[in-house]
This record gives C-alpha cells, structure tokens and sequence, in this order.
C-alpha cells in the first residue's frame, strides 16, 4: 500500500519566479538539514546540462551514503514538474522501494504556493512503519520549503548572501535541532557507569550498608 504525503508554503513572489529558482536549483542547495534520520544531500552526480527536461537522469547521493537514482517525468511549466526515484540504497532502502514526486506552483493571492508530494512505494515489509515515515517526511519538507524561501527572497538590503556559510548553518542546526540522539547515549551509557559503581561499592561494604547503597543504586540508576 503507497503512502502519500505532502506539504506547502506560499511564498510572496510570482509563480514565475518560483519556477525558475526551484526547478535548476542544486539539490545540496535546497536539502541541507536533516530531520531526525532523514539525511541532507551531500551531491548530485551524473546529471548532464541544467535540470529541467524530461527524460533526464541524475544520482543523488545522501549524508548517510545512500543513493538514488532520479528521472524527470512531468515538466509543465509554472505549474508542475514530477519525477520518479528508484534504485534507492542506504538506510532509505529499508523504507522505499520508488517514490513518484512532484512540485506544484499555483497562484496564491499575489503570490505563489509551493507544494512538494511523493507517493512513496514501501519497501518489501515496511508497510507497518510508513505513518512513522510519513510523520518524519513531513518535518523534513517543512525544512526545505523553508530554506527554498531564503533561495526565493532577496536578503535585506546591505546584506549578502554567503551561500557557504549558510550551508554551515545549516550542518550545525542539525546538532541544534536534533541533539537528543547523542544525548540518549551519552546519558545511558553515564547511568550504566553510575550503576556499575554502586553496584560495587555496595558488595564490598557491610550488609547493612550494602542493603542501603543498594537502594542508593537504584535510586541513581533510575535517575538515569
């Protein structure tokens, strides 16, 4: 059973220019931030000329080292462009087996309404885990339509644009945004030791001070 997801932003520019900024952009540009285990770009390989024909082809390759392959399927212009991934390696292949995306652009007062979508196709016993999957892509679009907006609005004025730094920015937001992995570890392997130690002090001593420094331990442990 396929999962389809999607989400929008409406940015204050003309569906024109939305169009042409976010169909050629790189997509190291666009993906630079992760979302909990969904990886930023790292490159695109094997893409020949700037993207926009249909038929094109190109290898994206992931923070993590996965890869997908990429075809352009659907160019409409200032309205829609769609294309399908296969070919998935790395972590991703444990949850799709091909995706079918597009990007939309349709007039939103007098400005424009990006909206990105991907019917993913599970993987071979993923099916359980796609309204997880689902929760997670939703976040991780929410990441790039929000650094497509800063590709989309000029900066204010007497300010420029440092596209490096900005991709800095982006690697430590992720330390920033999703610190709570390391911290997991870092927190049970200290309580492991904390533990340990309890539990050792607590056999040397005597037996009512092991009975206590035993209830101490769990104490600690359970902190932990």
């Amino acid at each position: 059973m396929t999962l389809h997801v999607e989400r929008s932003r409406a940015y204050p520019v003309t569906v024109e220019h939305a169009w042409h900024v976010v169909l050629p952009t790189p997509l190291d540009q666009v993906f630079t931030r992760w979302f909990g285990p969904l990886p930023p770009v790292r490159e695109v390989r094997d893409q020949v000329g700037e993207w926009g024909t249909v038929g094109q082809t190109r290898t994206i390759v992931l923070a993590d080292r996965g890869t997908m392959r990429e075809e352009l399927t659907v160019v409409e212009p200032h309205e829609r462009f769609g294309y399908r991934i296969s070919d998935v390696t790395g972590p991703m292949k444990a949850f799709a087996a091909a995706v079918d995306g597009t990007w939309t652009f349709a007039p939103a007062g007098t400005g424009v309404r990006v909206t990105w979508a991907w019917t993913v196709h599970p993987a071979p016993y993923a099916g359980l885990t796609m309204p997880v999957f689902g929760r997670l892509w939703h976040g991780y679009a929410g990441l790039a339509l929000e650094r497509i907006e800063t590709l989309l609005l000029p900066p204010p004025a007497g300010v420029v644009r440092d596209e490096m730094a900005e991709k800095r920015a982006g690697i430590s937001q992720n330390v920033t945004d999703y610190p709570d992995r390391r911290a997991r570890s870092r927190t049970c392997s200290a309580g492991l030791r904390v533990r340990d130690r309890a539990r050792a002090s607590a056999a040397s001593a005597s037996p009512v001070r092991s009975s206590s420094r035993s209830r101490a331990a769990r104490v600690a442990w359970n902190r932990w």
